[in-house]
């Protein structure tokens, strides 16, 4: 019988936080219901990042219930790990780390040739946000 180490739910965040996954982000629609989305993540300094636009519903989901839940799985099914997590905008006029988390989401994400415009469109367009997510839980 193979012997299997037990490796953390922090650890297996940090490990799959390598790999350019995709996640499944859940937020809460105003009238209660579950909204999942699949999209980039990143982590930076503990907390876990994602790009959108401030019009998006997950962004407008936000602004009435900042509880997310997330999720990564490795696509050959195992490991994974899921968050519960506090969300809070980030915008370029007052996060300091913008651009470096962008930096990140691009080169995770893009091919190198494509680097450029994947950050222009971030650093450039006015509807772009990051989203912070603070886990609290992860399992």
């Amino acid at each position: 019988m193979p012997f299997h180490v037990m490796v953390s739910a922090e650890e297996r965040m940090k490990n799959l936080m390598n790999k350019p996954i995709v996640a499944t982000l859940a937020t809460i629609t105003p009238e209660g219901y579950p909204h999942q989305v699949p999209l980039w993540v990143v982590e930076h300094e503990d907390k876990l990042y994602f790009s959108t636009y401030k019009s998006s519903k997950k962004a407008r989901n936000l602004s009435d219930n900042a509880q997310v839940g997330l999720s990564v799985v490795d696509p050959s099914g195992m490991p994974y790990f899921s968050i519960f997590g506090e969300a809070a905008i980030r915008t370029k006029d007052e996060f300091d780390d913008y651009r470096a988390v962008n930096h990140k989401i691009v080169t995770k994400y893009l091919p190198e040739d494509k680097y450029d415009a994947g950050m222009k469109e971030r650093l450039e367009h006015p509807e772009r946000i990051l989203v912070e997510v603070n886990p609290q839980t992860i399992f």
